[in-house]
């Protein structure tokens, strides 16, 4: 806006001043521009200072060539606003000639200014912005990057401006240097008419992607993935309920093999890949949505084939009808979560015989029962004592793990996988229903309430005070398992005891002499118990005497799941093939030859690979912990 006072070279000049603001982005001499000197008000004879000057400065001219490229509009001469509107400007970078990416509005030329804003300095060492481009993986190895302008939908060749080297090359060919290569970068390089040499403005990632299919039921976010696998183009899934939901996704080779890590990042990559895409089909009849949407399907009663199409592959997953099975809960091997324990009535259920006097045959588990399975259905219990969140599995009574999803309450869960749930009241009971409503399990909340028992665990090494133990972890690792049943173990004596003979800690060794070293020490209680620390490899992490009325164990690999376990022994527990009835309890040493001791996650099981990548041992039986607590409460008030 000018005054009817400016006139001639005045108005001239004011009218080129402000062009210079609201064309081309100039600003003040006397305000800050990148790192650039800052300048005294009306110290130059600069046309964007208010000293009367016309000249620029070198980066100002720079700006001010750089080409306004990217408008949605043009207005050219004799063309009114509505004709304007219709003339359509799109620019895009292109994979193989397929418009890969779009280039929003003055998105390169911003960047370019930006650069151009910077001192020599941080020109030569500013870190470029990153392009993320998506192409299909296959046996395809080559790719040829350029770029597209379209005008009214018509093509008008490459953006002159971009180029992909220093050569002003206008297309650049990408070759990854293996069928597992994950991804490559290329340079974006921009260039006007005045600048000689271009300018690298953005890196272009070009990352291998495979279609692959995602589905779900209901109106849960917690999408399933298809089994994942690169080297196969069919892969099956077996769905209960009448309907399922199809959407089309692409994973990374790091996802193919390890699984989806952040489900939101893969829906969000969907927008990038919909160039790929070319059809879907179910039942062989192509979708009328866009490609990469969510739709809704009716499920046959056999089974029902839908399919990915794209330039260079198919992808096909074929969904069979299922019935939906009774379902439990119990902890996945490697949940850690502590405050809680789990009774899980059919945790243990493998190829052994079916006829475990604590599981099916009898009534040992002391819950309600549920008319499901056409003979006594237990319910699982979640034992807690003070209310909270507790993590849990959902799990095919046989062990199957088909993606078949299920509803509690509000959640939707799907077999195989873990979710999370917060205490009910005590003795509240939920049902688990499949998608047609009909009751496939269910689960009981128990609430601890008896009185707190206070045992004390001693710590003997022998001959030497030395131990590379630390005893009050030790005592940590304990509480987190057995504070659920209302025990708080307390940390006693460091006891050294005294043997000068020769002596062995192995399993099956006469350990008489050292018992009786223990007792004779000033410090023994018979009311407590005793950790003897073996400093010598005996062959396993730890063991008690025969199960009922010890009060001490050898240990020598730490691992919190040993003194648990064995403390379970020290209090009249035997192994948990024992504990079920595979095993009689004169045969407790052929426990580790039974796989189901290594299946169960109860405190009484073993180990799935050794110590060191092992099942949590966290669980416990009822029944369990009615001897548990009888005999703590004997030892620490009677001494036997």
């Amino acid at each position: 806006i000018f005054t009817d006072k400016q006139s001639g070279t005045d108005l001239e000049r004011s009218i080129a001043h402000e062009l210079g603001h609201g064309a081309f982005g100039l600003m003040h001499t006397f305000e800050t521009h990148g790192n650039y000197a800052q300048m005294n008000e009306n110290s130059t004879d600069n046309l964007m200072d208010y000293n009367g000057g016309t000249h620029l400065f070198k980066f100002q001219w720079d700006q001010v060539n750089v080409p306004v490229l990217y408008k949605e509009t043009d207005t050219g001469e004799g063309t009114t606003s509505d004709e304007a509107a219709k003339t359509l400007k799109e620019y895009y970078i292109t994979i193989d000639g397929k418009k890969a990416f779009v280039i929003a509005d003055d998105f390169i030329t911003q960047e370019f200014k930006r650069i151009l804003s910077l001192s020599p300095e941080e020109q030569a060492n500013r870190s470029l912005k990153k392009i993320t481009i998506y192409v299909e993986g296959s046996e395809k190895m080559d790719f040829m990057i350029s770029t597209l302008f379209l005008k009214n939908k018509e093509n008008k060749g490459v953006i002159d401006e971009i180029v992909w080297n220093a050569n002003m090359a206008k297309e650049n060919k990408i070759t990854f240097d293996s069928k597992a290569a994950v991804s490559k970068t290329v340079t974006m390089y921009y260039s006007t008419y005045n600048v000689t040499v271009p300018f690298s403005i953005f890196n272009v990632e070009i990352i291998r992607i495979f279609p692959n299919i995602a589905f779900k039921q209901g109106d849960n976010v917690d999408y399933i993935l298809k089994p994942a696998d690169n080297n196969k183009t069919i892969s099956e899934i077996a769905l209960s309920g009448n309907k399922i939901s199809l959407c089309p996704v692409f994973l990374t080779f790091s996802e193919l093999s390890s699984g989806v890590s952040d489900i939101t990042t893969l829906f969000d990559r969907n927008n990038a890949c919909a160039y790929l895409i070319n059809s879907t089909k179910f039942n062989n009849v192509q979708t009328s949505e866009p490609a990469l949407a969510w739709k809704e399907y009716p499920l046959g009663t056999t089974q029902d084939v839908y399919e990915i199409t794209t330039d260079i592959s198919k992808t096909i997953g074929t969904i069979k009808a299922a019935i939906s099975p009774f379902v439990t809960i119990k902890r996945q091997s490697k949940n850690e979560a502590t405050g809680y324990f789990i009774e899980d009535y059919y945790s243990s259920k493998t190829e052994e015989p079916t006829s475990f006097p604590s599981l099916r045959d009898n009534n040992t588990m002391k819950t309600a029962n549920f008319n499901g399975l056409g003979t006594s259905y237990h319910i699982p219990i979640i034992h807690y004592k003070i209310a909270g969140d507790v993590k849990l599995l959902l799990s095919d009574i046989d062990n199957s793990e088909s993606p078949i999803q299920y509803t509690i309450g509000e959640q939707h869960i799907t077999i195989g996988k873990e979710f999370t749930i917060s205490t009910q009241p005590d003795g509240t009971i939920l049902d688990i229903k499949d998608f047609e409503g009909k009751i496939k399990g269910k689960i009981e909340f128990r609430q601890i309430i008896e009185s707190e028992l206070t045992p004390t665990l001693n710590f003997g090494t022998i001959n030497t005070s030395e131990s590379n133990f630390n005893y009050a972890t030790v005592i940590n690792d304990i509480n987190a398992v057995y504070n659920t049943i209302n025990v708080t173990w307390q940390q006693g004596k460091s006891i050294e005891i005294d043997y000068n003979q020769t002596y062995s800690l192995a399993l099956g060794a006469d350990l008489s002499q050292i018992l009786n070293a223990l007792k004779e020490n000033p410090n023994y209680n018979p009311n407590q118990y005793y950790m003897i620390i073996s400093s010598d490899p005996i062959g396993v992490s730890g063991y008690t005497g025969t199960p009922s009325k010890e009060n001490w164990f050898i240990i020598y690999n730490y691992d919190n799941r040993v003194p648990r376990h064995e403390l379970g022994h020290c209090n009249g527990l035997d192994e948990y093939a024992v504990n079920i009835g595979i095993l009689p309890g004169v045969r407790r040493n052929e426990a580790k030859d039974q796989p189901i001791q290594f299946k169960s996650t109860n405190v009484m099981g073993y180990s799935n690979k050794g110590l060191y990548d092992a099942n949590a041992l966290l669980d416990f039986y009822s029944w369990q912990i009615s001897i548990l607590r009888q005999r703590i409460n004997i030892r620490i008030t009677t001494g036997k």
